[in-house]
């Protein structure tokens, strides 16, 4: 069986790693778009909507034509892209444009990758696109407690406006320069007699 290829964490070259997390935080900030929009049926459509972004022609634009040239050895074989017969005076454009079909690519697989983790986080903790949250709608109001989820920082809020309202709110932290809320009502009867006495102001 064929494996996938192991990619590295981070490239040899500082701007051409720089260019492919630049791709990475674009296509991701595309994706939370969408999820805080709640303009999708289903999660996963997520992953044909970042395999649809177009191309940024600029991405290689301050790498040397040695990082160019490095890109495309080591990675546009894998990607199905390849230099062909290219006349001596359109070589150099040509190494540019595998340059950066490269670079899109290995951000879209990381961005894939940070977005995989994301929604298993959220199926492991039965969290749904209806209860995220574009920023932490009680910040201005204490917290009784918090607790440590794994991929989750949970926040107990608790007797929200002296209303016994009290709610879980799900911090997530794993995805580069993002965060992402997600609220869960809590009801009355499954917190302790203190808890809906809590003074949150």
């Amino acid at each position: 069986m064929h494996s996938p290829p192991i990619r590295p964490d981070r490239l040899d070259s500082t701007e051409a790693e720089a260019a492919v997390l630049a791709v990475t935080e674009r296509l991701l900030d595309d994706a939370t778009d969408h999820l805080e929009r709640q303009d999708i049926e289903d999660t996963h459509d997520l992953y044909d909507m970042l395999g649809e972004t177009p191309f940024d022609d600029t991405l290689a634009v301050d790498l040397s034509l040695d990082d160019r040239l490095s890109l495309a050895e080591q990675y546009a074989d894998d990607y199905g892209f390849e230099l062909g017969e290219v006349e001596i005076a359109h070589l150099r454009s040509r190494i540019e444009t595998l340059a950066i079909l490269v670079i899109h690519q290995l951000g879209l697989e990381r961005a894939h990758e940070h977005l995989s983790a994301l929604l298993t986080a959220m199926e492991e903790h039965g969290l749904s696109i209806s209860q995220l949250r574009s920023n932490n709608p009680h910040g201005w109001a204490r917290h009784y407690a918090e607790r440590d989820e794994g991929s989750f920082q949970v926040y107990q809020y608790r007797n929200l406006e002296g209303e016994k309202i009290h709610v879980d709110l799900y911090e997530y932290h794993a995805i580069p320069g993002q965060t992402f809320y997600f609220e869960v009502p809590v009801s009355p009867e499954d917190v302790r007699a203190e808890e809906n006495y809590f003074d949150a102001a």
